[in-house]
Parts: structure tokens; sequence; C-alpha cells
């Protein structure tokens, strides 16, 4: 009884923990990519999806800066306005390297 309850809270906060220092590494490293093509993009929305997968099936809470990244990887160009505003989980800072990163291809 008590003793699974507590084994469980200490196994969801440690998961918890890790899952956001996994997800903050990935994001920051993905932000530093200098240009995202749209191959780069392809293969990072397969990777995201990939390791968001994994995490869910841990158990893993929260996941939506993981979904963030993969809508604006997704966006075509004309929808990617719309797709910055759906983004809060990423943070403005975030999305503006990401999509600059993109639109650094176009130029």
């Amino acid at each position: 009884g008590g003793e699974d309850t507590e084994r469980q809270a200490f196994m969801t906060f440690w998961l918890s923990r890790i899952t956001e220092a996994v997800i903050e590494v990935y994001v920051s490293r993905i932000l530093t990519i200098p240009v995202l093509g749209p191959s780069g993009c392809s293969q990072l929305v397969c990777d995201v999806g990939y390791l968001s997968s994994i995490l869910k099936t841990l158990g893993a809470p929260d996941t939506c800066k993981l979904a963030d990244v993969s809508k604006l990887l997704e966006a075509s160009e004309e929808d990617l306005p719309q797709a910055c505003v759906a983004c809060e989980a990423l943070g403005r800072d975030g999305i503006e390297k990401l999509t600059r990163k993109r639109r650094a291809w176009s130029a």
C-alpha cells in the first residue's frame, strides 16, 4: 500500500527530472545547428518523434517542448507564423532561433 505509493512517487519525481534534463539538452543541441534545410528538418522530425515515443513509453510527464520543435520543423513556410503562435513550451527565444535556422536555408 503506502510503500508502493511512496516508491511510485519517487520514480515519478526522478523520471520527471531526468526527462526535463534530456529534453533541455536535446533542444539546446538542436538550436546550435547553424542551418536547417528541408532534409535536415525531415531527419530531425524523425529523431524528435523517436525520442518522444521513448519518453512517453517510459511515462514521461511532459514532452511539450519536443512537440513544439516538431511543429516548427514540419510547418510549411506559409504555416510557420501560425505554428510559432502554437508553440508555447519552446519559448520565444527557442522559436526565434529555430525559425531563423530554417529561414537561413531559404536565403
